[in-house]
């Protein structure tokens, strides 16, 4: 593994919003960093590009959390935990990683990694735990998609941390059912209502299981993108969203024969440029990608720069801009700028 040196043991701490974005290729090469990842990590812009994504890795970080990240993703599975950094001047920050793989054509072509800022006690938790790691100290515990688990008999306890969501919400529903059914039997109910009563819990079991077709990407807090499972990248990708508030629900749109994925912001808030940007890299394939953007300033910077720094990678992508959305049915004045460009639709 890379030793990266000299270290200070000097915390380096960021902005609590910042969000750390990057792009590499199959070879873990840097193909992009955004503005928050070259300040936070003390490089210049050409040091960064072109280099491996280690050069930032710090020696304190255990050997057995990378191996589980590699494995993860080679699985096309996204990967979760903290990481310690090094910065340039061996100065050391924490970061929660969310990696996943981004294909093209159903290859594997590279990767994506959005960072943020995680809490302080769980920096010192994790920190206590790495260092068990390095030392030889974890007996009975590994790493298991970013989470660190028990092994042997004790791996009952770690059952629930790995378990797919959609089955800790069963779970519970499906213990519950005959436990329900027989209180209500011993409560003298009678065989037709509690037929009723357990038709009516079983609905809400098969209520409770999501949808396959959608999915959200797990990106971190502060990118919320939904996109179809389903989607041929062989056809151009239809993208669009904006706050959320008096916005429509944007994710409503995602579906067969409407949007391919749908990038939303904070209530009355346009979604970052690295939202929009993580929302056309996730779903583009070699047919390009298309941008249905609302006439609202915010909409149309951050959607803009994320156009910008995606064909800067390669992808094509182009933009059009509606001059309403649906939430003002029959507005005589439509608000935002009216847009100029050669890209106006209404």
């Amino acid at each position: 593994m890379r030793n990266n040196q000299p270290v200070t043991q000097r915390e380096s701490v960021f902005d609590d919003r910042a969000t750390l974005m990057s792009t590499t290729d199959i070879n873990s090469t840097i193909t992009y960093a955004n503005d928050a990842f070259i300040e936070v990590s003390g490089f210049s812009p050409e040091e960064v590009n072109g280099q491996p994504h280690n050069m930032v890795r710090h020696p304190d970080m255990p050997p057995e959390a990378f191996a589980d990240m590699w494995a993860t993703l080679k699985q096309g599975e996204p990967w979760s935990a903290l990481v310690k950094n090094r910065r340039k001047n061996g100065d050391y920050y924490w970061v929660r990683a969310n990696a996943v793989p981004v294909g093209r054509d159903g290859k594997v072509q590279g990767f994506m990694s959005v960072r943020t800022k995680p809490g302080e006690v769980e920096m010192r938790a994790t920190e206590t735990l790495y260092r068990e790691f390095r030392e030889g100290r974890a007996k009975g515990r590994r790493f298991h998609k970013g989470l660190i688990v028990r092994t042997g008999w004790r791996r009952l306890g770690s059952l629930l941390k790995t378990l797919p969501l959609r089955w800790r919400i069963r779970l519970p529903l499906i213990a519950l059912l005959p436990l329900a059914a027989l209180s209500a039997a011993l409560l003298g109910m009678t065989p037709t209502a509690l037929g009723c009563f357990s038709g009516g819990m079983g609905i809400l079991l098969l209520l409770s299981t999501p949808w396959h077709n959608l999915s959200h990407l797990d990106l971190g807090d502060d990118i919320r993108v939904v996109v179809r499972n389903e989607w041929d990248k062989s056809k151009v990708a239809l993208i669009s969203g904006g706050g959320s508030g008096h916005e429509p629900a944007h994710a409503g749109f995602v579906g067969k024969g409407m949007l391919t994925a749908a990038v939303c912001g904070d209530i009355f808030a346009s979604p970052s440029v690295d939202a929009v940007l993580s929302a056309i890299i996730n779903v583009t394939g070699e047919a390009g990608c298309l941008l249905i953007v609302k006439n609202y300033t915010g909409d149309r910077l951050n959607f803009g720069l994320a156009e910008e720094k995606a064909r800067a990678l390669g992808y094509q992508v182009e933009m059009v801009m509606v001059q309403d959305d649906i939430a003002l049915p029959e507005n005589p004045q439509p608000r935002g700028i009216l847009p100029h460009s050669r890209r106006k639709a209404r």
